[in-house]
């Protein structure tokens, strides 16, 4: 019942709890109303009874039948029966009795149910009965007691006004219901529309939708809700706005975090990948050095022992040819240790340059003198713009870079070709190319030969191995001149590997 009565609106439980007490007072009233009907007409009745009795008992009639007859019963019975017969005719008299001194019985006249003789009185408040008896004491002009009478009057008259009055108030009782209820419907459907407002407008903010607001009608309890409730909405709406614009940039820093911490990743992923491959690289680079060592240890070693075996009787010539082996193998041991070493130092960023303001076209001149000694089977070719510029280069290292690009153009040229070498000088840079006539590089390998240890694959680098080092170190050396290298088709045949050196210090320019 409890759950029940909790699940009702509240206007239904206030009209309910009114209604209630409406029922409750307005029947308390009329219960009061009702007894104080009965008591008022039973205090008429009393007053009405008691002076007919007086009357009747101080009648000088009554007095002289009881005195003229003296002990004659049957003369007082039947002058008594007459009067009592008159007294009968008053409306709601049910009956007459008179009684002698003795309380003995003259006559009775109408329904005396008890023909009994009552000393006293009924209480006209507290009778229960039908009819309503008063009893009255007969005294002579002397004083003397010579009888009593008993009146007893109908309580039926009573009766029906109070069922008539009864009726009458629960007709009133039910119209008051009635019209209390649809007046008490009416007032707090209208006192209670700022609630209903108050209640839809909680739902809405209930649903984020903070641009509700409840009109304000009244100055009463309601009205000043209502627009502490308007306050609440407006501050909440700020709260809100304010708490996802912070929501908004948490999340922005979330996610700027997160991406970020995906570029992490990337990079460590990224660097995992480059020390896996620095790994490799390293167990290759060993690999290589301990493979490009051995094999002029073991020539120098081999034709050193051959030499020292004087069994062999090894004339003079064959001893000076075996030394100018041992010769030629030591250079090029030397030659590798030197290109290790310059590869290490430019990877650990420890290489140093020597600037020094010349004229590069000495150093070119240098270069090919050193190569005609050694190569009698190879010309040279060296064009030259007029009054090229000097520039601030390191002599060493880009003597080491025109070593390098000239030796592997020798290396691949057929015997008796020529090796052109062309010096060019622009607004602000100048470029060097050589160009030799041999087997050429394909296109898939053109930005390959400037990687560590990489070899082109054909029968001439299967024959005239090198370090594989010689092209890295001159593209580290070109580019720490903040310059550029690489390497173009020769047409018809060969290529030409061309390389450029600013002027001046420039960081980055194109040709």
């Amino acid at each position: 019942m409890t759950n029940y009565f909790n699940k009702l609106s509240f206007k239904f439980k206030l009209i309910f709890i009114i209604l209630i007490v409406n029922i409750s007072i307005t029947s308390l009233i009329i219960v009061l109303m009702q007894n104080n009907m009965e008591k008022t007409l039973r205090d008429k009745i009393g007053l009405r009874t008691n002076s007919m009795v007086n009357i009747i008992s101080n009648s000088s009639k009554i007095e002289y039948i009881y005195v003229m007859f003296g002990n004659n019963r049957n003369q007082i019975s039947q002058y008594l029966e007459r009067y009592s017969k008159e007294i009968l005719d008053e409306p709601d008299i049910e009956y007459v009795a008179f009684f002698d001194k003795e309380q003995k019985p003259y006559t009775i006249i109408g329904s005396f149910e008890n023909a009994v003789f009552k000393p006293e009185s009924d209480s006209i408040s507290n009778n229960k009965y039908q009819t309503y008896s008063v009893n009255k004491d007969i005294f002579s002009e002397e004083g003397n007691l010579i009888g009593h009478v008993m009146v007893g009057f109908s309580m039926e008259n009573i009766k029906l006004a109070l069922e008539e009055n009864a009726k009458i108030s629960m007709k009133l009782l039910l119209f008051s219901f009635l019209t209390i209820s649809l007046i008490i419907y009416i007032v707090l459907t209208y006192f209670l529309k700022p609630l209903r407002s108050l209640y839809e407008a909680s739902i809405n903010v209930v649903r984020k939708n903070f641009d509700c607001y409840v009109p304000v009608l009244t100055n009463d309890e309601i009205g000043k809700i209502s627009e502490q409730f308007n306050i609440m909405v407006k501050e909440l709406k700020s709260f809100y706005k304010g708490l996802e614009k912070r929501v908004k940039e948490s999340t922005s820093e979330l996610h700027m975090s997160n991406k970020e911490l995906q570029e992490q990743t990337i990079k460590l992923m990224k660097l995992n990948l480059q020390l896996k491959e620095m790994d490799e690289k390293k167990s290759e680079f060993v690999s290589v050095v301990a493979h490009d060592l051995r094999t002029p240890l073991t020539s120098i070693l081999g034709f050193a022992e051959t030499i020292m075996k004087k069994e062999l009787n090894l004339s003079e010539e064959q001893k000076a040819k075996y030394l100018i082996i041992i010769q030629q193998e030591s250079r090029r041991l030397g030659r590798l240790i030197s290109d290790f070493l310059d590869l290490s130092k430019i990877e650990e960023g420890r290489i140093h340059l020597k600037f020094k303001k010349i004229n590069i076209s000495d150093i070119i001149n240098r270069s090919i003198e050193t190569f005609n000694i050694n190569n009698k089977n190879i010309n040279f070719k060296f064009e030259s713009d007029n009054n090229v510029a000097e520039i601030n280069v390191d002599p060493d290292r880009i003597n080491q870079v025109l070593q390098n690009i000239i030796s592997n153009a020798i290396k691949y040229s057929p015997a008796n070709s020529t090796v052109n070498i062309f010096l060019k000088q622009y607004y602000n840079f100048i470029k060097i190319g050589v160009r030799d006539f041999g087997t050429g590089i394909s296109d898939d390998e053109k930005e390959k030969v400037f990687q560590k240890f990489y070899r082109v694959d054909n029968d001439i680098s299967r024959k005239e191995r090198g370090s594989g080092l010689g092209l890295t170190i001159s593209k580290a050396i070109i580019e720490l001149h903040c310059g550029r290298i690489w390497v173009e088709d020769n047409i018809p045949n060969g290529c030409v590997f061309l390389f450029t050196i600013p002027l001046r210090n420039f960081d980055e320019y194109k040709i």
